[in-house]
């Protein structure tokens, strides 16, 4: 293998060992990655889902309102079919993480020696080795460099996508009931368009950086040098 690491983990992986309690730490971790982004993820589905069904029971063709409504349904829709794809991986990988660590593992960095990734990976093969559960200093340095700004990341993606779910809302609510006047609002209703998107980004944003702030401790390990 291409590193200690890699080595070691790859034994590890094809013999499915559990009884090292530094390995389990690792494995389980990945694993708990993946539950932190089906509960997040699955959120997110439930109200993406239940704003669908609101929108299509209003959508329709005639006023601005009704064609408003039809965007937003069928958007929502194409947005909950990719949630749903993304969160069927994920239960995948949460009922048998295996093959999904073992293609992180097999993914890994290939670091110059005295490089901290490889100062990182050596200090991290020693310690599964040793099977002890307490982490050592490296490693411990690696998940709260990670953490120093992962975890800011994700606060304000959230922030950011609670004040524009907000900003939606208010701008909407003002271009529909301009729309029953009769007002033209073209480069407003782009403006709402684009709020959406802004939204949308923020959401998956907060989604992606949660996983890695509430869960660190392998991908500050596995995907470390990339």
């Amino acid at each position: 293998m291409a590193n200690p690491l890699q080595h070691t983990l790859h034994r590890l992986v094809e013999s499915r060992s559990r009884t090292n309690p530094a390995f389990n730490q690792l494995f389980d971790d990945y694993r708990g990655y993946h539950v932190v982004l089906l509960a997040f993820g699955g959120l997110v589905e439930l109200l993406v889902v239940a704003f669908s069904v609101f929108a299509w029971r209003r959508a329709g063709r005639r006023t601005f309102e009704q064609r408003a409504y039809r965007g937003f349904a069928w958007l929502t829709t194409v947005v909950a079919l990719a949630f749903a794809v993304g969160l069927f991986a994920n239960l995948t990988t949460v009922t048998n993480p295996w093959p999904g660590f073992n293609l992180l593992v097999n993914q890994m960095a290939d670091p110059p020696p005295g490089t901290q990734t490889a100062k990182l990976f050596t200090a991290t093969s020693d310690w599964i080795e040793s099977g002890k559960s307490q982490i050592p200093a490296a490693v411990h340095a690696a998940v709260q460099h990670r953490l120093s700004w992962q975890r800011p990341r994700a606060i304000v993606c959230a922030v950011l996508a609670i004040l524009f779910v907000l900003i939606d809302i208010a701008l909407w609510r003002h271009l529909i009931e301009r729309s029953r006047t009769g007002a033209r609002q073209r480069a407003l209703t782009f403006v709402g368009a684009a709020a959406v998107a802004v939204t949308l980004v923020f959401t998956m944003l907060a989604v992606a950086n949660a996983r890695g702030a509430i869960q660190p401790l392998s991908i500050s390990v596995l995907l470390a040098g990339k």
